[in-house]
């Protein structure tokens, strides 16, 4: 093989690794892995805000999402809210229910949150939004990466 041949072959695989890791690879449970804080700015052009944007609950909703933080382990999530001045953390562990291409359900395995559910939506590869189970057409927590 030419020096020209092997040059070609290791740009392929240099370009073909480096697609890997723009995408983001891997499963949405490992995607939201990670340091994440509040995203008012896209929260605010989520649609299912936009519905409650007039409302008193609204500027509460708001001041919290502009303050809160969030870690995500394997297994366990860690909240950081602060709301009128008080702050709180909150920890969690928790399992993988289910997937999907662009989602992940997620349940408490212990604590006061035991069996709840709730689901991490990945919006791109530095936000995603969490919402309860069952409230998805309501506002979630929009987030990015930090």
């Amino acid at each position: 093989m030419t020096g020209r041949g092997k040059f070609i072959i290791w740009v392929s695989i240099i370009l073909f690794l480096a697609s890997l890791m723009a995408c983001g690879g891997g499963s949405p449970a490992k995607k939201i892995i990670g340091k994440w804080q509040g995203d008012l700015e896209l929260f605010k052009n989520d649609p299912e805000y936009k519905k409650m944007k007039d409302t008193p609950f609204a500027k509460i909703f708001l001041e919290m999402i502009g303050k809160m933080k969030m870690e995500i382990t394997a297994d366990t999530f860690i909240v950081d809210i602060e709301m009128m001045g008080k702050k709180k953390t909150e920890t969690t562990k928790y399992k993988v229910v289910s997937e999907t291409k662009n989602s992940v359900t997620i349940e408490a395995v212990e604590g006061e949150e035991k069996g709840k559910k709730s689901i991490f939506t990945i919006i791109d590869s530095k936000h995603i939004k969490l919402n309860e189970e069952g409230e998805q057409k309501k506002p979630g927590f929009i987030f990015k990466k930090m």
